[in-house]
């Protein structure tokens, strides 16, 4: 009997070893229009623009939900790698632009084929015109390192530690120390064999500091801790949960920031994009302030650290709030807290505001746009305090008993907070502003 080539594999010489869990899924069996195609696929590429006659790389990434369509914008333009067959049966890769179809590449390669593509290396280029500029697009793999598995103490096979089984092959560091300090390096694997601990490296010019990162095992927890150091400065174990998405900070009493995160396919650029005149952490003096006229709980403050890439939680108003930085803007996490045994004295039980009603909580992080943040800065050597304004979203508002909640055209029944932003070294007199 003939054995026919493994699903979607596609010919001999195109095929791999085995499946690479960072960096690929099977896609879905029962897909009508994968299924035909590719068994393995690639989680996400990156995707590079360079204008004809310009030094100059714009970098985005593609991602995929399905197997089936990659998509992502650079410079403002919709780009999409879709996979599908031709009229003739065959498959092929298409490459859309703003919704249009500009180029069909065909998998494997065919007599005469310029290029071609496979299921599990979807790299190539096409000519496009963006913004009135004609150049040159190209996708490439978004590479990832796996993590050896090790044994427990009951000699049984597990994680390296902690769930992870894969992490970044490169990271992205800043070290920030006002006045006389900044510098951010790219931080390369010092080696890329899986069987060894994965640790990263890379030299800031500036101040002649190496930046070391380890990752490793906590032999109490079985957690996941990175550490390291940076020039004279020890980078003490912070744990933490996602390995792929490592984004962690140490602050030093002589002022000295160092703030390292895994990198995606974008340069490494200044720590916190959104406020970029001022290295984070800044200490966050939030207020809550029931709506005039509205019997809607009492005034509360709370104060916290926060960071570009994430707020340490504080608890204010029954909410955990939260900040991010994310693609360049500000936006900010809510999460109720009704039910998780927290005292309630702004939104008890039988807490009725107007007719209104609390959503019970959901344990769940819930996005809103609604944020406004003026960085703090400094001017003639003189600490100039920001300031934020953050309202609920629709799902995290108080409600009427009929359950709709109100539009977020209607905030004063909806939670607004505010609070005014200073730099964690000016707040504690750990450094000078310039």
């Amino acid at each position: 009997m003939t054995m026919g080539l493994p699903r979607g594999m596609g010919p001999v010489t195109h095929q791999h070893t085995k499946i690479n869990k960072c960096e690929e899924f099977h896609t879905p069996i029962c897909s009508p229009d994968i299924d035909k195609c590719c068994a393995i696929v690639r989680c996400a590429y990156c995707m590079s623009f360079i204008p004809d006659g310009s030094y100059e790389e714009f970098l985005s990434s593609l991602t995929t939900i399905d197997g089936v369509i990659w998509s992502g914008t650079i410079n403002d333009s919709l780009i999409e790698l879709r996979i599908t067959r031709n009229y003739e049966g065959n498959c092929v890769l298409e490459v859309y632009q703003d919704d249009y179809l500009i180029e069909t590449i065909p998998f494997c390669q065919q007599p005469y084929d310029e290029k071609y593509v496979d299921c599990r290396d979807l790299s190539s280029s096409v000519q496009v015109t963006i913004n009135g500029e004609s150049g040159t697009l190209r996708w490439y793999p978004l590479e990832s390192r796996r993590l050896q598995y090790t044994r427990d103490e009951n000699n049984c096979v597990t994680y390296y530690c902690g769930n992870c089984e894969c992490t970044c092959s490169e990271m992205c560091a800043v070290v920030y120390r006002r006045p006389d300090l900044s510098c951010k390096v790219k931080l390369t694997l010092v080696d890329s064999y899986e069987c060894v601990d994965p640790v990263w490296e890379g030299f800031c010019e500036q101040g002649y500091i190496t930046v070391t990162i380890f990752l490793e095992r906590d032999e109490y927890t079985g957690g996941c801790i990175v550490h390291g150091t940076a020039g004279d400065k020890v980078l003490d174990p912070i744990e933490i949960t996602d390995c792929k998405g490592i984004d962690v900070a140490w602050v030093f009493d002589d002022g000295t920031n160092v703030a390292v995160k895994c990198k995606d396919c974008a340069e490494c650029e200044d720590i916190c994009p959104c406020c970029p005149t001022i290295f984070p952490p800044v200490i966050g003096n939030a207020v809550y302030d029931p709506p005039p006229g509205h019997n809607c709980g009492s005034v509360q403050s709370a104060t916290a650290i926060w960071y570009c890439s994430g707020m340490q939680d504080f608890f204010i108003g029954a909410m955990w709030i939260r900040f991010r930085c994310e693609n360049g803007h500000w936006v900010g996490y809510f999460q109720r807290a009704l039910s998780a045994g927290v005292p309630n004295e702004t939104f008890g039980d039988d807490f009725d505001c107007d007719g209104y009603t609390p959503i019970p909580a959901d344990n769940d992080w819930h996005r809103t746009n609604l944020v406004s943040v003026s960085c703090p800065s400094c001017e003639n050597g003189v600490l100039i305090p920001g300031s934020f304004v953050i309202t609920a979203p629709n799902y995290a508002c108080i409600r009427p008993p009929s359950g709709n909640p109100p539009t977020i055209k209607d905030p004063d029944k909806c939670i607004t907070i505010y609070g005014v932003l200073d730099t964690y070294l000016d707040a504690y007199n750990l450094g000078s502003c310039s």
